[in-house]
């Protein structure tokens, strides 16, 4: 999977990128909680609420991305050793599961 995020460098300390990673994170959950709550209720405001859920998700994933990058952290690299480290989970847990 290949998600592609802006890479603009937005001014601001590490303080403030972090706030910007909560306000974001709160946006989130008002997305999840519409998406949860209407996407049943009432099924034509499902795309508006999928739509509305998907952008602030990756507006989250912008923010903690610039946060890391504001503190340091080679993006690239790090993600290289998740998907390092999820490949192991998934080979540990296929040995598990096989008998």
């Amino acid at each position: 999977m290949i998600i592609k995020l802006s890479d603009r460098n937005i001014p601001g300390s590490v303080e403030e990128q972090f706030e910007k990673v909560i306000e974001e994170f709160r946006e989130f959950a008002v997305a999840y909680a519409y998406r949860r709550t209407f996407g049943d209720v009432m099924p034509e405001l499902c795309p508006t609420a999928t739509r509305a859920l998907a952008e602030e998700t990756f507006d989250v994933m912008e923010a903690l991305t610039r946060l890391l990058t504001k503190v340091g952290i080679d993006i690239k690299e790090a993600n290289a050793r998740h998907l390092e480290k999820m490949k192991r989970r998934e080979k540990a847990y296929a040995s598990k599961t096989i008998t």
